[in-house]
């Protein structure tokens, strides 16, 4: 296995990830993008007096599943909706084409910045559905293919964005939901899902709920750049009365006048919050973010200030000087520059990083590794060494080109630590290697107990639930999708991706309590589109030892070949995860 280190602050601009997996490489570090967007403006008002307002904007266009077809404007209408919050001293949040795991990880992030503030908006455009009197906005990744998958599984319900306004105590909140995009699912589903989205009862107190639409309607996405109720409350934001009343007027005049009266918005709320909350105080000087000094950096617009708020984002809890030096020679007139001084001071106080005298000693690479697991690109020439030092000796030389797995990196940020992906392979292999000798171990060993090798007496199949049998081998047919499974759904435990698949490819007779006459190689993980089946098993008394918790499946995320898919038990949600993480272990054969 040739793993080793190469020198992060020589090396790293040598290297760029897979098309599949972007990162920005952003002077001299490496900073993920999590869902394409994520430009996070975390400036407050020039004058306190406006309070303190926080906004989350989404827009989810690139849908690809076979019944939610993409939307070209809602990317659109969340840039343009996040500029006109910013320019209202607004604490953004803004985000596209988020997963649903991203989802709910944006709307927790705004619950906890929202904690008492004077004022909170969220937005979202993309489709959205209802199921049974209850609407669910619709993640990229979601197929809707039925109602119970839209409820349970895929959508975002949102009551959960309610309960996280409800929980940060805000004075005043607004909820606008551009959805229902020209999609018409009323015939789709059977029993309760109808056009457009259900009214909503009882918000949190000081709430306005806003739709495109009324409810049981849908809305259009627009012939120009915004969807229609989008462009309307753009119309309205640039209105003489710009309290919240008197833009939501402005916007549904424009969306009743444009739609010849078919689209009419929906709104939801106290009159008093409408008339009390103004987007623009008088007196109050609109936010604009202070773009770099003159060299500070090349370009500039919103393209300067979103590569800085993206830098800033990625090191604001690093231990390094190092970050802040970086971040200052490349913005020293920006906006988080104060806190970077600072910051710097507060680490260079630091006893172990007074400038001066023997540097320190430095401590073990276990101590000082980062875990990481992405594959990446050689850019240029470089070197792989024994240890995390300029004088360690140089193993093997990486050609420009060529690919490599990075397992870590080093809290100074000097070092990576990474591996070919020969040896990558070459631990997949010593990896099934060795599951596959104690499978061999085991079944030796269960062999020499036996008075007999002699397999044992073939017993009658019991059926269960009359959609299972049960054929006494340790084996268990499904007679529904055809599915043989493991009866003990524990016999592996709990174990990473890698491990997971040659344990299952060496299960065999004679272990996990097999009697059925199996070879190494019979047996396989689930794939993603059998995970639903796990579901159905762990509610039968057909197998044993099924945990309530996650459980692997064989396919790689083909957008993040690091991860992979699985199943959490519990509830039915399906996700993916990196490869190292471990959950149990069920194999199954047949099927497919």
């Amino acid at each position: 296995m040739m793993r080793r280190w190469f020198n992060f602050g020589t090396d790293e601009k040598a290297m760029r990830v897979p098309k599949i997996h972007w990162l920005l490489l952003v002077a001299g570090l490496l900073i993920p993008l999590m869902s394409v967007l994520a430009t996070e403006d975390r400036g407050r008002s020039r004058d306190q007096n406006i309070g303190k307002r926080v906004a989350l904007v989404i827009g989810n266009g690139a849908y690809v599943g076979e019944f939610l077809g993409p939307l070209k404007n809602p990317v659109n209408d969340a840039d343009d909706i996040a500029k006109a919050l910013k320019g209202f001293n607004f604490e953004v949040m803004a985000y596209k084409n988020l997963n649903k795991e991203d989802m709910y990880e944006a709307i927790s992030e705004f619950g906890k910045r929202a904690g008492n503030a004077d004022a909170t908006l969220f937005y979202f455009a993309g489709h959205g559905l209802q199921i049974k009197s209850h609407n669910y906005l619709m993640p990229v990744d979601a197929s809707a293919e039925s109602e119970a998958l839209v409820a349970q599984v895929e959508g975002v319900d949102v009551n959960y964005v309610l309960e996280e306004i409800d929980n940060a105590k805000s004075t005043i909140n607004m909820v606008m939901l551009d959805a229902c995009r020209n999609n018409d699912f009323s015939g789709r589903f059977r029993g309760g899902s109808v056009r457009g989205l259900a009214p909503t009862s009882s918000p949190p107190k000081g709430t306005v709920i806003v739709y495109a639409t009324d409810p049981g309607n849908v809305a259009a996405d627009g012939e120009g750049r915004n969807g229609l109720f989008t462009a309307g409350l753009l119309n309205g934001f640039k209105a003489k009365d710009l309290s919240l009343d008197g833009v939501l007027l402005t916007a549904s005049t424009y969306v009743e006048e444009k739609s010849g009266r078919k689209q009419t918005p929906y709104v939801n709320g106290p009159k008093t919050v409408m008339e009390r909350f103004k987007f623009k105080i008088e007196g109050v000087v609109e936010m604009v973010p202070e773009g770099p000094a003159k060299g500070a950096g090349s370009g500039g617009g919103g393209g300067q200030s979103n590569q800085e708020t993206l830098f800033w984002e990625t090191i604001k809890g690093s231990q390094d000087a190092v970050d802040f030096e970086e971040y200052l020679k490349k913005f020293p007139n920006g906006m988080f520059s104060g806190l970077a001084q600072n910051r710097l001071k507060k680490l260079k106080d630091k006893p172990f990083m007074v400038a001066g005298g023997e540097p320190p000693k430095e401590p073990s690479p276990a101590e000082k590794l980062n875990a990481m697991d992405r594959e990446m690109f050689v850019m240029k020439p470089s070197k792989l060494r024994e240890g995390p030092t300029a004088k360690g000796k140089v193993v093997v030389g990486l050609k420009e080109g060529m690919k490599i797995h990075v397992l870590g990196r080093t809290t100074d940020g000097q070092w990576y630590r990474a591996e070919t992906m020969a040896g990558k392979e070459n631990k997949e292999a010593q990896a099934e290697a060795r599951v596959r000798a104690e499978a061999e171990r085991e079944s030796e060993r269960q062999a020499q107990t036996q008075v007999a090798t002699v397999r044992p007496a073939k017993t009658t199949p019991v059926s269960i639930d009359n959609r299972y049998v049960d054929h006494g081998d340790g084996t268990i047919t499904d007679k529904k999708t055809g599915l043989v499974g493991l009866k003990n759904a524990n016999c592996f435990g709990e174990k990473p991706w890698e491990e997971a698949m040659a344990s299952a490819r060496s299960l065999a007779n004679g272990s996990c309590g097999l009697s059925d006459g199996s070879r190494s190689g019979d047996w396989r993980l689930p794939t993603k589109e059998e995970l639903p089946i796990l579901m159905e098993w762990e509610k039968s008394s057909a197998f044993s030892g099924v945990q309530t918790n996650y459980y692997w499946s064989s396919s790689t995320n083909a957008s993040n070949t690091s991860n992979a898919w699985y199943v959490y038990l519990g509830n039915g949600y399906v996700s993916n995860a990196v490869k190292a993480y471990s959950p149990y272990v069920w194999p199954v054969r047949g099927g497919q």
